[in-house]
């Protein structure tokens, strides 16, 4: 990477820690503007998310839930999986799948998985698939 990307790079980087710095402050996101936060959108779009708790939301539903994790996944993390069962786990109508070698796309591969991978051709997992079809015929057989 040249100096100048690097330098172009670092300010975004800087640029947006201040308007996350902004989304974290609730006085401060009342009055902001559009061009001052994350993505350009509107204040009252971040003030929503702020309000909106999804464990809780979750929590309420009538309906099961299968969570599907890549342990290789560096976006949503293990840390956010366990979470979630922690939260839903209790329920037996939910169910929980890691998968260890697979990233946030449920690809295969080894050692840290990186921004880079997006960039190759490739598949979900099958096993991904025979686990979301086997959950989704045990649901509508169970009704």
């Amino acid at each position: 990477m040249d100096l100048i990307v690097w330098m172009r790079k670092k300010k975004e980087i800087a640029d947006y820690t201040i308007k996350m710095k902004t989304v974290k402050n609730s006085k401060a996101l009342k009055t902001a503007k559009a061009e001052d936060l994350p993505l350009n959108l509107e204040s009252y779009y971040w003030q929503s998310l702020v309000k909106y708790n999804q464990v809780q939301v979750a929590k309420k539903m009538k309906q099961p839930i299968l969570v599907l994790q890549g342990e290789r996944d560096y976006q949503v993390t293990m840390t956010d999986y366990n979470l979630w069962k922690q939260h839903l786990g209790s329920n037996p109508k939910n169910q929980f799948i890691s998968y260890p070698n697979l990233n946030h796309l449920f690809m295969n591969g080894a050692g840290k998985s990186m921004p880079s991978e997006y960039d190759k051709q490739g598949n979900v997992e099958e096993k991904v698939i025979l686990d979301i079809a086997t959950w989704i015929k045990e649901k509508s057989s169970s009704k």
